[in-house]
């Protein structure tokens, strides 16, 4: 059901008009049907005069309404009879309250007062809430306070493969703690009499380092008169483990006072020499210092290149050799590049990108570090037969990820045509991908469709756009 705003003119579209003759025909020269209309708000109806009234193709008519044509909200029908001329026309509206209307399209909000949460009321500090996500933006204060008079003001606890917290900072990032004289830290726990921060275990605490542009340290801790970080572990775990996974170093230890940048305790000198000259004896135990790298991780830069020109935002999928395992999806950058981390091996990659076509699967074979061109051809669809039709188009993929070829694709007309009182069957388009999986269908503009793509799982209601084309991927459920 079309949508339309509380008090505000309007043009919306009506049709089709079709000759009662033969139910068929679209008539395409009324001038003005106002008088036999008929405007009904929540069921009580009345005639209207059309503010405007233009034929837009097909049958269909641009109609204007005023202000007070959509002065009440709920449902609102505008039918057309003139049992001489065409068939009978309704369409249907839901007219939204401007507030509604703001929040949904615009940049409003809807107003809530929230009395109760689970059956408790929330002016007593009884209610809980329970939420899957929960996102607080403050420009003026603390985004989140926590207090408890006899318990723990703040417990995060993650999942079997989560971190109870993650935090990225950029200008001013998350602040724990006080006594802080760091700017842009993602966390900082400090602490004058005891340890700035204890880690027992399990998982632990898991820090993410920046974004590439974001400015400070991911983890700043300090403590006065103990140790900034205590870790122990009691299973048979590293305790700590550090990755980089991109250029940067791994771990850099800086002492700036007369403190050494690293003490070991507990083990052999033989072990610590050999540590200390880049290499370890193969059958030594009880070593405090451990270097390795991953065999075989390589770095591969895709370049996604239409001749000269970059790509971005395309989306590469890469397979395993036998192309039937999907690994990783990763996204071009402005300069339609994207370096990855990949094994030795041989994987399958899968472009994609709305308006390109691409050579796919496409056959990577990772040895070393390596840069990956990936060429695409810019490509248009099939221009519509009409001015007043628009060509939908898109890929279809299974829930894998795979090209479906020869999935069926069809759109049905939402609106059932009606001839000399009887309703007709909804008309529908059908048609089926080729061997890449892509498919056209040409519909009218305007027309209120419902697509559907079972081998995608996709069932979608849409108004068809005035435009003469539209990738569906744009489409949402």
């Amino acid at each position: 059901m079309r949508e339309l705003r509380q008090s505000t003119a309007a043009t919306v579209s009506v049709g089709p008009f079709l000759d009662i003759a033969d139910g068929i025909t679209p008539i395409t020269n009324l001038t003005d049907e106002s008088a036999s209309s008929w405007l009904a708000k929540n069921g009580a109806g009345a005639a209207i005069t059309a503010t405007s009234w233009v034929h837009d193709g097909n049958g269909h008519y641009a109609v204007g309404l005023s202000t007070t044509h959509t002065n009440t909200a709920g449902q609102l029908r505008l039918s057309f009879s003139s049992p001489s001329v065409h068939c009978p026309v309704f369409e249907d509206f839901l007219v939204l309250t401007q507030k509604a209307w703001d929040a949904k399209y615009g940049s409003g909000a809807v107003d809530a007062n929230v009395t109760q949460i689970d059956g408790q009321a929330t002016n007593g500090n009884n209610a809980t809430l329970n939420l899957k996500q929960l996102k607080v933006i403050n420009t003026n204060g603390d985004a989140i306070h926590a207090e408890s008079a006899n318990n723990n003001g703040l417990t995060l606890v993650g999942g079997d493969e989560a971190c109870g917290f993650s935090a990225t900072g950029g200008e001013g990032g998350v602040l724990a703690g006080t006594g802080s004289r760091n700017v842009g830290a993602a966390l900082v726990l400090s602490s004058q009499h005891d340890n700035g921060l204890n880690v027992f275990a399990g998982d632990g605490v898991l820090t993410e380092t920046p974004a590439a542009d974001d400015i400070g340290v991911a983890v700043c801790l300090g403590a006065w008169n103990k140790s900034a970080v205590v870790i122990e572990s009691f299973e048979d775990a590293p305790t700590v483990q550090v990755v980089s996974k991109g250029d940067g170093d791994a771990l850099v230890l800086e002492a700036q006072g007369t403190g050494k940048g690293i003490v070991a305790t507990g083990i052999a000198d033989a072990v610590w020499d050999a540590a200390n000259a880049d290499y370890l004896d193969a059958g030594s135990t009880g070593k405090a210092l451990s270097l390795s790298a991953p065999a075989g991780a390589r770095q591969i830069t895709l370049q996604v290149r239409v001749g000269a020109l970059a790509v971005p935002d395309c989306q590469v999928s890469i397979y395993d050799s036998a192309n039937t395992l999907h690994l990783a999806t990763v996204t071009t950058d402005v300069s339609g590049n994207k370096i990855v981390n990949l094994a030795d091996g041989t994987y399958k990659l899968r472009p994609i990108k709305a308006c390109y076509t691409f050579t796919t699967p496409q056959t990577l074979v990772v040895t070393a570090d390596a840069t990956v061109a990936i060429a695409a051809t810019a490509w248009a669809p099939t221009a519509p037969s009409t001015p007043d039709d628009c060509v939908i188009f898109g890929w279809v993929r299974d829930a894998g990820g795979t090209i479906v070829s020869g999935a069926e694709v069809t759109a049905y007309a939402r609106t059932p045509t009606t001839a000399g009182g009887f309703q007709l069957a909804a008309a529908a388009k059908t048609t089926t991908t080729n061997a890449t999986g892509y498919f056209e269908l040409e519909l009218v503009r305007g027309a209120a469709v419902e697509l559907d793509i079972p081998a995608a799982g996709l069932y979608i209601q849409r108004i068809v756009p005035e435009s003469e084309s539209q990738d569906v991927s744009t489409w949402s459920a």
